[in-house]
């Protein structure tokens, strides 16, 4: 053999293998179709680029005579491939091979046989095996690939599947993982009462309110689970009674809402990065108690979701995965018009994010942050004690946007009822009944309501 033509072969080899990778062949196919190049290198002293039909006849007369005609065939798409990929030249043997056609019947296990083949078996994950592959007529891949739908894997889905509905599940993903964590460590393979509420019950110092909704975490999953594990044992309802109670909300006064919004823009700024600060604070609270936002849907808007020409907010994403459009008074929009010219002109230079509201920093405005400042403004303009923990919050913006809404409905004489659905709408609500509530949460509220009834009966004849 020549060393030239061996060099030429090895260089031509290594091309072979890169265009198998390249096409996305199987690992198996690509190891056949090298392989086949190797055993027709070997046959003609690695001399194969210019074979001719009548020793590629030769060739595969003897291969057929040594090996199967499987065997055969792959070697024939191997140096087809060969001459198509690397070399650029047509195939010189089209024709040349056909191999016989044969149909064979496969063979019939009866069940005689299948249960001499079971009892015959000493391991028993093979005879499991056996047994599964013959009751389902599973193919010997299929059977293989087959995995036990664990507890674990089965919670995967649960979430995987509430998420893609618009449900957020932080605190229940966190919890059921660790229930199913602690479901492990008593080596139990299914869910029971007794271990869900070992479970629920395990923080002792905290509310019975906690007990109950780390409970509930599991009451859903268990439902979900019970329909492919029917040993699933279902927490009943009353299992941990507990009547939640709502937080009553304070209402703010238009006084007090001033108060505040001017409290924010008096903050010092002791650096020229944090001279937008005051703004930024004053533009959330004040949409905020004009808008009737979740907190988290305000520090969540971008330059984009505003538009001031139209009056419109585009809130993306919202506590239950929805969006929808939220309008602004021409007002509100002025207020925001300004602050976008001010934060245009503070961050001209310097790398910002693409957030509405940001910090010092040019990144979205923490959450954490926000409710600090809250707390501290609050001290200052009197809504809370200087050493009290509990007082207004953010939140009850919301509630008082919305109790003011209803209070004009009322006043206007309009039925707060049937226009319901739209404050629902624009609140975000995924159920009217969620902002029903707001028809009792409010003295002033049901004082128009007392009013509106006294006025009917003294109408009667």
């Amino acid at each position: 053999m020549k060393a030239p033509a061996n060099t030429r072969f090895e260089q031509n080899y290594q091309s072979h293998l890169k265009h198998l990778k390249l096409k996305g062949l199987q690992p198996k196919t690509i190891e056949a179709y090298s392989r086949a190049i190797r055993r027709v290198g070997d046959r003609f002293d690695k001399q194969i680029d210019n074979l001719s039909e009548a020793q590629l006849t030769d060739y595969f007369t003897e291969l057929v005579a040594s090996h199967s005609w499987s065997t055969v065939k792959l070697d024939l798409y191997g140096l087809q491939f060969y001459y198509a990929h690397v070399l650029r030249k047509p195939w010189v043997a089209p024709g040349l091979i056909k191999p016989p056609k044969s149909q064979r019947l496969p063979d019939i296990v009866t069940v005689t046989e299948a249960q001499r083949i079971f009892a015959a078996t000493r391991v028993l994950s093979y005879r499991v095996f056996f047994f599964t592959l013959y009751s389902l007529g599973l193919r010997l891949g299929e059977g293989l690939r087959l995995q036990v739908n664990t507890l674990r894997q089965a919670l995967k889905e649960y979430l995987s599947l509430r998420r893609s509905l618009g449900f957020k599940l932080r605190e229940a993903g966190k919890g059921l993982l660790d229930f199913v964590t602690f479901i492990e460590q008593h080596r139990a393979s299914y869910i029971t009462q007794a271990l869900a509420l070992a479970w629920a019950q395990q923080p002792t110092n905290v509310q019975p309110a906690y007990w109950a909704q780390r409970l509930s975490f599991v009451r859903g999953f268990a439902r979900y689970r019970s329909a492919t594990d029917q040993r699933t044992q279902v927490p009943p309802q009353g299992l941990l009674p507990f009547q939640p109670k709502r937080a009553r909300p304070y209402l703010y006064s238009d006084d007090e809402i001033r108060s505040l919004l001017g409290a924010a823009l008096d903050m010092p700024c002791r650096y020229e990065r944090g001279e937008l600060r005051p703004w930024t604070y004053h533009c959330v609270f004040g949409l905020l108690s004009v808008s009737g936002l979740r907190l988290g849907e305000a520090r969540n808007l971008e330059l984009q979701d505003v538009d001031l020409d139209a009056a419109v907010l585009t809130i993306r994403g919202t506590k239950f995965g929805k969006s929808r459009l939220v309008p602004l008074h021409a007002s509100t929009c002025k207020v925001l018009a300004d602050y976008i010219a001010r934060r245009k002109r503070h961050w001209a230079a310097r790398p910002v994010s693409s957030y509405l509201f940001v910090s010092s920093w040019g990144t979205r405005l923490d959450g954490g942050d926000i409710h600090r400042t809250f707390y501290a403004l609050s001290r200052q303009i009197g809504l809370r004690g200087v050493s009290e923990s509990h007082g207004p919050r953010l939140h009850d913006m919301r509630h008082a946007f919305a109790t003011n809404t209803l209070v004009r409905w009322y006043k206007s004489d309009q039925d707060p009822e049937r226009r319901l659905p739209i404050l629902s709408a624009y609140l975000g609500h995924v159920h009217v009944a969620d902002t029903q509530w707001y028809l009792s949460g409010s003295p002033e509220l049901m004082r128009e309501a007392m009013r509106r009834l006294e006025h009917r009966w003294e109408a009667r004849p």
